[in-house]
């Protein structure tokens, strides 16, 4: 609309003469700014350590872990962890639907 004047060729100056106001200012800002000390080089810094070092008690026990029993159930693990993928987190999905979910009567 040629009759619009809010608009006109004088806004465009004022818009103008603030983004390069604002952008004078800022790099005046940015050169201010003092200079980045020098960092040592990485072999030259010391380095402390606030804590002790931290011990960790080994639970191996050589006995326990050669048990017949212990052999056996080292076996049979991923067998377990299989089959509870393969079948009881499928059957528990299952069972979140309706109508099962009303037929077994899970609650969430």
């Amino acid at each position: 609309m040629r009759g619009d004047k809010r608009f006109g060729s004088r806004s465009g100056i004022w818009i103008g003469t603030a983004v390069l106001a604002a952008l004078v200012l800022a790099s005046s800002a940015l050169a201010l700014q003092p200079e980045p000390e020098e960092l040592p080089p990485i072999d030259e810094i010391e380095i402390e350590e606030p804590y002790a070092p931290v011990r960790v008690r080994d639970d191996h026990d050589p006995r326990r872990a050669a048990h017949p029993v212990r052999i056996v159930a080292y076996a049979l693990h991923p067998v377990g962890v299989a089959l509870d993928w393969l079948l009881v987190r499928p059957a528990v999905w299952a069972v979140r639907q309706e109508p099962l979910r009303t037929i077994f009567g899970y609650e969430d």
